[in-house]
């Protein structure tokens, strides 16, 4: 193991001279100017958005009046600008106005599934009810067992192919 003086480290030392830590300084600076600069993007980017939710805004606005103009004016003065009362949205927003958002077509949605949900208990019922009757009530009615699915499905041609019912006394009413 070498060992130095306390001279030779000295001497070393003014050969070599220390050099202080500046990566410290450079970093701080870099991350201070990267905060400035991401400051200015983050003011930018509010600014461009408020200008665009001015513009939007405003655009609404303007057609709301131009519908309420509209609306107000006799279908006379309708028919003179070539417009119907039905067409009023479509003048005024254009393509716009046929574009159906996503809320409607979920509504849409739902409330065709509801009406089916509403027809399946619906037919399940009626099937229930044309299950509990004998083959004598059946007949009355003109179907048989064997039409219920037929029937309850409005598909094909009924298993008898009887057109009216089977008690029918329109034959004795006409006959006096």
């Amino acid at each position: 193991m070498i060992s130095f003086s306390e001279k030779d480290l000295d001497a070393l030392a003014l050969v070599a001279p220390a050099v202080a830590n500046n990566n410290v300084a450079v970093v701080e600076n870099i991350v201070a100017q990267a905060r400035v600069e991401r400051s200015k993007h983050m003011h930018d980017m509010i600014d461009a958005g408020i200008a665009k939710l001015k513009t939007r805004i405003q655009k609404y606005r303007a057609a709301n009046r131009a519908m309420a103009q509209l609306n107000s004016m006799s279908t006379r003065e309708l028919a003179d600008l070539g417009v119907t009362r039905c067409g009023i949205a479509f003048a005024v927003q254009g393509e716009k106005a046929a574009h159906v958002s996503f809320a409607n077509k979920l509504k849409t949605a739902v409330l065709g599934f509801v009406e089916k949900y509403e027809n399946w208990r619906l037919q399940r019922a009626s099937y229930a009810e044309l299950v509990a009757m004998d083959t004598r009530e059946l007949s009355d009615i003109g179907i048989t067992k064997g039409d219920l699915y037929n029937v309850l499905n409005e598909r094909g041609a009924l298993a008898n192919d009887n057109l009216t019912a089977a008690n029918s006394n329109q034959d004795k009413k006409l006959a006096k």
